[in-house]
């Protein structure tokens, strides 16, 4: 068989002969980012049933973003040179084991090596979600489609993760928080192994893995995240943050030089240097951090300031799914209609013209807050589809991995920078305790932090769209 027979064999001409893997690869996604919140509103609960202190809290919340955050990359190249198909399978497995584990949990630390091991998981697996996605389907079309659809499952999973946790809290223990994604993850892993086709061997890379290059790669962005994640609680300036930040800068500066010079690289820095490639990574990082730093604050504005209940607090954004299923056939209009350049800065536009609004108005009432995610989840869709597909079909196919671990990169990193943001300003304005009486410092804290995510959002977009020139492909074209 030649190697184009080979490629042919794993494609679909259509999303329905691809339902067993497309459901595979959504409900993967949806416990990646549903992983991200659906613990925060049981921290109390965690608190008193475990006995753990703030720091330790912090922990079963941090450490999820630090290893997730932290082996992307890594896992990412990975499976373009040993098989994402077979990556994908072990880190489902990995999901399922370490979110039975939770029945075992006595203690805080218990927890939090739960924690780190669903981050290792969500790590090995998120690279694959949308690398296999589009290397199922031979044209763009299908890809648009297919991408709206995991990203709308996922994206709905984040949204409703409180509404989920604050029911589930009502009639159960928090243990079932992590305990539901042990049969996400069998049906995950039966729809893998029956409905995406093997790796041929053409189709892998055939570079050494760079041990080297992996190490330093991981101490960057984990040490950055950490930075970030910590800063507003230790001070930026603290001895231990500013080791942290050294230590983040300098392994990035010895893995440009790695990267540079050695054989075989972990990430060829040229696909980094792509226009595609960079555009797409920026309007991904400027999407994250909006749409982290306003799920953040209203989490708080709504229990802390207006007092509402967890469970209510939850409902509160069902505006914003309801958005993200509505939005599905407006996204693959646009861009098919504009491209990607315009529409990925259209879009990046609408998310921080959408935060703008929240800033603003949010305070008054909860309709213009529910008006602003919804405007927002609107641009985000069409954002996060047109970054992805201008990342990934500017790659080899053999590097489509490594491609969806930079995008993830990129929102992990967008995401710490919008909490830091949010948090620092908290920390400045209202200090440790929060509560109705405090609702005047909340509301310049909250206006504050998320003018300044939306103009650093708007400059990114603005850059992504500078850089990313016109292709000379006709927008509506569907080959590769």
């Amino acid at each position: 068989m030649t190697a184009g027979s080979d490629i042919k064999a794993q494609e679909f001409d259509s999303l329905r002969r691809a339902w067993p893997a497309l459901a595979a690869l959504s409900l993967t996604f949806l416990v990646e980012m549903i992983d991200n919140t659906i613990l925060n509103v049981a921290l109390p609960s965690i608190g008193q049933s475990l006995d753990a202190t703030a720091s330790g809290l912090q922990w079963v919340t941090g450490i999820y973003a630090l290893v997730f955050g932290g082996l992307m990359l890594p896992f990412g190249t990975l499976a373009d040179r040993i098989g994402r198909k077979l990556i994908m399978l072990i880190g489902l497995t990995l999901l399922g084991v370490s979110s039975l584990a939770v029945l075992f949990v006595q203690t805080p630390g218990e927890l939090i090596a739960v924690r780190a091991a669903t981050g290792l998981a969500a790590a090995m697996t998120a690279p694959g979600t949308m690398a296999l996605a589009f290397r199922i389907f031979p044209d763009d079309s299908l890809r648009r489609r297919a991408s709206a659809l995991i990203t709308s499952v996922g994206m709905i999973g984040l949204a409703s993760g409180p509404v989920v946790s604050g029911v589930l809290l009502e009639v159960a223990s928090w243990r079932v928080l992590l305990l539901i994604n042990v049969p996400v993850a069998v049906c995950a892993l039966i729809g893998v192994w029956v409905g995406i086709p093997r790796d041929t061997e053409d189709s892998k890379s055939k570079a050494p893995i760079d041990w080297i290059g992996a190490g330093l790669a991981m101490t960057t962005v984990a040490s950055g995240i950490y930075y970030l994640t910590r800063g507003a609680d230790t001070g930026w300036l603290s001895g231990s943050n500013l080791g942290l930040l050294a230590l983040s800068v300098a392994a990035g500066l010895c893995f440009v030089r790695r990267e540079r010079t050695a054989a075989h690289p972990m990430l060829d820095l040229a696909v980094v240097r792509a226009p595609a490639v960079t555009a797409g990574l920026l309007n991904q990082g400027a999407l994250a951090m909006c749409m982290i730093a306003t799920t953040f604050l209203m989490t708080l504005h709504l229990q802390t300031i207006w007092a509402w209940t967890p469970l209510l607090a939850g409902i509160a954004g069902l505006p914003r799914v309801a958005a993200m299923i509505g939005s599905g056939p407006l996204v693959d209009r646009v861009v098919k209609k504009f491209g990607f350049r315009t529409a990925g800065v259209v879009g990046g536009l609408v998310v921080s013209g959408s935060v703008v609004l929240y800033a603003l108005l949010a305070r008054e009432s909860y309709v213009w807050m529910a008006a602003a995610t919804v405007i927002m989840t609107a641009g985000m869709r069409v954002v996060m589809i047109s970054s992805a597909i201008a990342v990934m079909r500017t790659l080899p196919r053999e590097k489509t991995s490594t491609g969806a671990a930079l995008s993830d990169t990129s929102q992990e990193l967008g995401n710490s920078v919008g909490v830091a943001i949010a948090g620092t300003a908290l920390a400045i304005v209202v200090g440790s305790q929060l509560g109705p009486e405090h609702a005047d410092q909340f509301a310049r804290a909250e206006t504050g932090s998320l003018l300044i995510v939306a103009a650093i959002a708007t400059s990114l977009s603005l850059l992504a769209y500078r850089v990313l020139r016109p292709s000379p492909e006709p927008v509506g074209s569907e080959s590769h």
